[in-house]
């Protein structure tokens, strides 16, 4: 969910600015103006000259104006913003102009090896990427962003043929990296891209990065963590890091014997390497590369199932895991209600949800591990109010939705972001709804996402929930009210347009 969203108060009266309750308002300040005839007059006079100095800098600056010693000066003509020249890292052009990747290649599998070192900041891996080629073509293009990628192969398969790669190209601006074969590859064949690359471990709020969490004996705790969505897989890993580009990927991850490794799928195996652990987990399901996350840390867990048999894991430093119970029962109850609602059971065979001290958005719905802002998954009954226990259960409602409307059927790119969050959006109030019936959640919708979605739709700055958006700091823009409120109030229009039965279908 986006950080705006969740700043959003089931009470009305805590968004106001608190301030103005003191502060005279603008009538009350003209009433308490004085002001005596002399000033007046003054204030009047010296209006008048400043008026009448602009208007005659303004007849002396037009165009074609004469100058003291009689020369006449010519209008400028305003000059046309450069065209982008892509140049590539090295000085060369880059030959691929467009942000959008080309559709020649399309990605089938991913093996990633990763290894993070928390002491020394860093992490580095290989990446191995199974693709088909979809048209003829000479050339690859792929992302990455803010890593130091080597060691690059291209081979075809079956045979493992290598393809010579006769120059690699980095474009920073778009996130490219262009690689240039020596003879083409033809439709229908299949290919292997290997690359090692190294990145930086630091404290950000995207890609792959440090976190830090200091515990109840005021010992600071690290661990690594990921936030992909929309476009921030490429820092981890290079990859084809567009949502239509969904693959099936396989991780390794190597970590210390004190910490723990979470992946979108199950553990399989934890084997030790020179004094470390090396933990590999299943294939995934087929997704897109912003729905990828790995975790890296010391966190507690605890454990319930579904009645359909999936396994749901609330993760949470050890001082707090005692808060995560509640979160546990909603993410049960609410899986086995959408499981009903969608008859299509959820896919995977485990659910985590994991509490990140350091996170930008409210939570964000990794296939199989979601990650949470703390605030939007703990819950203590002892401390905790009970608009904090609804906003737990409308978060984790939200994201579990996702599992359905964005992972199973996610866009085609993101100007369609909107069904996408609009879709969470309203069928959490179905999910929270469930839960306990007295929130009247369907009452609420009219106060906490109709009602904000008319307000901003009503200033200059709005804009249509389908929007179209050509590079990532657009994508960024879209992640708003409009596409979050708007959009789950004309789905809700539609559903009482075709009732609840057709609309079910």
């Amino acid at each position: 969910m986006a950080d705006d969203i969740e700043d959003v108060s089931f009470l009305p009266g805590d968004t106001l600015n608190r301030k103005s309750l003191y502060e005279p308002s603008l009538p009350q300040r003209c009433r308490q103006l004085i002001c005596t005839k002399g000033k007046a007059t003054a204030i009047i006079v010296g209006m008048g000259i400043f008026i009448l100095l602009v208007a005659l800098i303004a007849a002396f600056a037009r165009s074609g104006s004469r100058t003291c010693d009689g020369q006449t000066t010519e209008s400028v003509t305003p000059t046309a913003a450069p065209v982008e020249d892509y140049i590539a890292t090295n000085g060369e052009k880059f030959p691929w102009r467009n942000i959008r990747l080309p559709p020649s290649i399309s990605p089938l599998e991913y093996d990633i090896y990763l290894h993070p070192n928390l002491t020394q900041r860093k992490f580095s891996g290989d990446v191995t990427i199974k693709c088909q080629v979809l048209e003829k073509t000479d050339f690859v293009v792929l992302h990455s962003r803010d890593l130091v990628v080597t060691q690059v192969s291209v081979k075809t398969l079956p045979d493992n043929d290598e393809k010579k790669i006769t120059n690699q190209l980095e474009y920073t601006k778009n996130e490219q990296i262009y690689l240039k074969l020596e003879s083409s590859v033809s439709s229908g064949d299949k290919i292997h891209i290997k690359m090692h690359f190294e990145g930086k471990l630091i404290k950000k709020l995207s890609g792959f990065y440090l976190g830090t969490y200091t515990d109840s004996h005021q010992v600071i705790r690290y661990l690594a963590s990921t936030q992909f969505e929309p476009t921030a897989a490429r820092q981890a890993f290079p990859c084809f890091d567009e949502p239509a580009m969904k693959a099936n990927f396989s991780m390794s991850i190597v970590r210390d014997k004190d910490y723990k490794a979470l992946f979108n799928m199950p553990l399989i195996s934890s084997t030790p390497t020179n004094g470390l652990m090396r933990d590999k987990f299943q294939q995934s399901v087929k997704m897109s590369t912003y729905l990828v996350a790995f975790i890296v840390c010391d966190f507690d867990s605890i454990t319930n199932k579904t009645k359909a048999g999936t396994n749901v894991t609330v993760w949470a430093p050890k001082d707090q895991i005692s808060q995560a119970h509640y979160a546990l029962q909603v993410a049960v109850n609410v899986l086995d209600c959408y499981n009903k609602l969608f008859d299509i059971p959820y896919p995977l065979p485990k659910q985590d949800l994991v509490a990140i001290p350091d996170f930008s958005s409210g939570a964000m719905e990794n296939w199989g591990l979601i990650t949470y802002r703390m605030t939007a998954v703990l819950y203590d009954p002892v401390h905790s109010s009970t608009r904090d226990k609804e906003w737990v259960a409308i978060v984790v409602a939200h994201e579990l939705a996702h599992q359905w409307f964005g992972n199973l059927v996610t866009m085609k790119w993101w100007d369609d972001l909107w069904l996408n969050e609009g879709f969470a959006t309203f069928v959490e109030y179905l999910g929270t709804e469930s839960l306990n019936e007295t929130w009247k959640m369907e009452q609420q919708f009219f106060e906490l996402t109709l009602s904000p979605a008319l307000t901003y739709d009503s200033v200059k700055s709005s804009h249509p929930i389908a929007t179209p958006v050509h590079n990532p700091d657009q994508i960024n823009d879209l992640f708003d009210s409009i596409s979050y409120f708007k959009g789950a109030s004309v789905i809700r229009m539609l559903k009482t347009f075709l009732g609840e039965a057709d609309f079910n279908k």
